[in-house]
Formats: C-alpha cells, structure tokens, sequence
C-alpha cells in the first residue's frame, strides 16, 4: 500500500516551495540593487576625486554592448 499523501500535506509543500521562490527572488533583487548603488558610489568618488568620469559600457567588435 503506498502512502498518498493529503491535502494538508500538499498545501504545506506548496506553500514552502513558494516562499522559498519568493525568498530567492527577493535575495537577488537585493544583490542586483547592491551592485548599481556600489557603482554609482564608485562613479561619485571618482567625480569627487575630480576624474574625468567614463563611460562603463563598451563595444565589441562586433557591436555587442558589454559591461
């Protein structure tokens, strides 16, 4: 006899994978944000320092925009 397992159980898995999905989302929009703000803080000491400010972006040969 296999064990099947019941709705309550269902739920409980389904709403832990959720979170979990919520919770790794949210993870990398915060990693995402950390990233611009610590370039535009780069880019603002350079200003201040008083560098010619560049540009982040570049082409490839081929016409690709890089980071």
């Amino acid at each position: 006899m296999t064990d099947t397992p019941t709705k309550d159980e269902v739920g409980t898995v389904r709403v832990a994978a959720t979170g979990a999905v919520l919770l790794l989302t949210c993870a990398l929009a915060l990693a995402g944000w950390q990233r611009v703000y610590l370039l535009n803080e780069q880019v603002e000491s350079y200003k201040r320092a008083g560098c010619k400010p560049v540009s982040l972006w570049r082409k490839t040969p081929t016409g690709d925009v890089v980071f």
